[in-house]
């Protein structure tokens, strides 16, 4: 799968099959006939969490907006639990949250939401919420976590969002964990010199699914839009996180429970952000300085003798550190980097190996 898809999975556990089960009568909790108002609200207040999880999903399809302080009480009360009956509630509520559209969660609640896996949902409600200072410490914090997560596409919502309303800590942060790899590569005249990396994605499959008396279990996914909606988007589907990697989010409704979203975070070596993606980010944060390092850079040398290449190393590691310098002095003189971020970030974070590959290694290098 490549990075343009969403490497989050279905995990559904797998268990045998258990014969379907009627609601209790009047309990209004049956596909084939919708509730009453007066059923949805009673579903909603009751002390039996698939009823709960009907009455959510009722209020959903018949967009009852007046249950959603209701939903939001529910959802709350539930979130620190792990009952069958608890994700039930918990997903239901979420999609009804997202769907309706009509309630504004605390970043507390928004914070629980994604620490109990349901990442995507969290991103989606979180996008509208009010930017503020708390606002800004939770995104740049999950800059931290995420990085490194596989395909990470949680970082990239992160920074979409804080490139978005133009919030101050962004580039900092992206700069703090800027890893710039540079090989020397060294051949014989006349031959391919190139140094090859490497990189690729994985995935995983899950699993039958398992009947149940709750209803159909919605879940949230986030994938990547490049160049434009791709053709299996519908017209129409919300980019929530615009930036150098934007995401949209896609909504599924398994039949039965339960959906559980697994992430894969060691779905692609070497995981994301890329070198260049971070500063993909800094350019479009500093649309106005010029981006002399766009990436990992290397050189490739024709062995000559010793002098010769102690030269040309020099110069292309001098030449590299130089423009790094630079770029950050002008990310600080734009007012884009605190003097402290400043003084965090300014030692060029480059590394440079040489790669050998001389069919003799004699003197070595």
């Amino acid at each position: 799968m490549k990075r343009e898809a969403a490497l989050l999975l279905l995990l559904v556990f797998a268990a045998s099959r258990v014969i379907a089960q009627q609601p209790a009568p009047g309990a209004g909790t049956s596909l084939e006939s919708a509730p009453n108002l007066v059923q949805v609200q009673s579903m909603l207040q009751s002390d039996v969490m698939r009823d709960l999880a009907w009455g959510t999903w009722w209020a959903t399809q018949l967009k009852v907006t007046s249950a959603l302080p209701q939903i939001q009480r529910n959802l709350e009360a539930h979130l620190k639990d792990s009952e069958v009956g608890d994700y039930a509630v918990i997903d239901t509520s979420l999609d009804a949250l997202i769907q309706l559209a009509g309630a504004t969660l605390s970043l507390d609640i928004i914070e629980s939401v994604y620490r109990r896996g349901r990442t995507p949902q969290a991103l989606i409600l979180l996008a509208r919420s009010q930017p503020g200072p708390q606002f800004d410490k939770f995104l740049l914090k999950l800059l931290d976590e995420e990085a490194g997560n596989g395909v990470a596409l949680e970082w990239y919502a992160a920074a979409d969002l804080l490139l978005m309303q133009k919030r101050p800590g962004l580039v900092a942060s992206v700069l703090k964990d800027l890893r710039i790899q540079s090989y020397i590569v060294v051949c014989d005249a006349g031959t391919n010199c190139m140094h090859l990396r490497i990189g690729g994605d994985s995935s995983g499959d899950g699993g039958p699914g398992l009947g149940s008396i709750y209803p159909p279990w919605p879940y949230y996914t986030l994938s990547t839009v490049n160049g434009g909606l791709p053709s299996n988007l519908a017209p129409g589907t919300p980019i929530l996180f615009q930036g150098p990697v934007s995401l949209t989010y896609n909504r599924g409704v398994a039949s039965t429970y339960p959906a559980i979203v697994y992430r894969n975070k060691q779905g692609r070596y070497p995981p994301n952000p890329s070198t260049m993606d971070r500063l993909r980010y800094i350019a479009a944060a500093a649309p106005t300085i010029p981006m002399t390092i766009r990436g990992d850079e290397d050189i490739s040398l024709f062995w000559k003798d010793i002098d010769a290449y102690k030269a040309e190393t020099e110069r292309f590691q001098n030449d590299l550190r130089g423009r790094y310098i630079k770029l950050v002095e002008q990310l600080r003189d734009a007012g884009l980097l605190s003097a402290p971020e400043f003084e965090s970030v300014k030692t060029p974070p480059i590394s440079f190996t040489i790669d050998d590959q001389r069919s003799v290694r004699t003197p070595a290098l």
